[in-house]
């Protein structure tokens, strides 16, 4: 990656084309983890968990998915029939 490009967009399309990606979380309060929560990002509804497949049913008119990363809920909402 070069300097001024999106790192975040770079792990998505770096986990959309198969790569080996990991996720470093680094906060305020000085913790620091790698994850690999960019799978998630990708994943079906059936492997959502109960809370997000939850909140996709309560879902009513128009929705705005604010912060969608790659846009899973998004995308199913819209197939769904929603704006």
């Amino acid at each position: 990656m070069t300097k001024g490009q999106d790192a975040y967009g770079g792990e998505l399309i770096a986990a959309y084309k198969g790569g080996v990606v990991f996720e470093i979380i680094e906060r305020d309060d000085g913790f620091i983890a790698a994850s690999h929560w960019h799978a998630r990002y990708f994943s079906d509804y059936r492997q959502w968990s109960w809370r997000e497949r939850q909140a996709v049913r309560l879902g009513k008119g128009r929705i705005l998915d604010v912060g969608c990363g790659a846009g899973r809920f998004a995308l199913y909402l819209q197939k769904q029939g929603h704006n």
